[in-house]
């Protein structure tokens, strides 16, 4: 006995993939005879089906239980497609997952590598007469001082103080003018300078300054301490001379510290 769908009174075609599952109609075994079904015939042998027992749609995925199905049962038409590798144009990149957590603290680094913020450089001064006052300076300052420094970018701090000779000291000269005593760093640029105001005129009160100067060196360079001054009537009054002591004196220091 044939088939039909009882509603439009015709036959039922067999889905292909019921025909690449089965095999083109050949049914299983009658599970309850163990004679099996070489015909399709209604009713149905126990546990069988045919593909032309398919109506198209009726038997899905849900249909099938877990494990039922496997490659093996698959036509090689079928299993061609299934183990396909794609080979289209790969797909834009998708957006960036969040943020990782932060990572563990790295070691310390050595304290010898760090080159910046370190002193390269130091001069002390000690208590040392002005010999000229007035005139060129690069003929009449008084060297009081020098030290070297590196290639790099420097900070040099400068701190000084002068003094003039005291009204009682019996080396002591009047005054006929003001006199602005200067301390100077050279390169032979400069690399800092203190000048600007008068010293007392009695000598009791000293006078201070201080000063704060970037310089970039390409190489190895040496760095001059100066002392000098000029007086405001432009006379040489507090030098030095073969009958008459220097008024005038700088004590201080000069610091370098590498930045760059």
């Amino acid at each position: 006995m044939r088939l039909f769908n009882t509603k439009k009174k015709k036959f039922v075609a067999a889905s292909v993939m019921a025909v690449s599952i089965i095999g083109g109609g050949a049914v299983a075994a009658n599970a309850a005879g163990g004679t099996g079904c070489k015909y399709l015939t209604y009713p149905l042998c126990a546990r069988s089906v045919a593909s032309l027992q398919v109506v198209d749609g009726s038997l899905t995925g849900s249909d099938i239980k877990d494990g039922a199905l496997g490659e093996n049962d698959l036509t090689p038409a079928l299993k061609t497609k299934v183990n396909q590798v794609g080979t289209g144009a790969q797909g834009p990149a998708g957006p960036a997952g969040p943020a990782g957590p932060a990572g563990l603290a790295g070691k310390d680094g050595d304290p010898a590598s760090d080159v910046f913020g370190k002193q390269g450089g130091t001069l002390t001064i000690q208590e040392t007469a002005i010999d000229k006052i007035g005139g060129p300076f690069a003929t009449n300052a008084t060297k009081v001082g020098e030290f070297t420094l590196g290639k790099g970018t420097w900070l040099i701090n400068a701190a000084v103080q002068f003094d003039r000779t005291d009204a009682n000291d019996p080396d002591y000269q009047t005054p006929t003018t003001d006199t602005m005593p200067s301390f100077v760093l050279r390169y032979p640029d400069d690399a800092g300078t203190i000048m600007g105001n008068p010293i007392s005129k009695a000598g009791y009160t000293e006078l201070t300054g201080s000063s704060v100067k970037t310089i970039t060196l390409d190489a190895d360079t040496k760095i001059t301490a100066y002392g000098f001054g000029y007086n405001e009537d432009r006379s040489n009054f507090g030098s030095a001379t073969a009958t008459t002591k220097s008024q005038f004196s700088v004590v201080g220091s000069v610091t370098a510290v590498r930045v760059g």
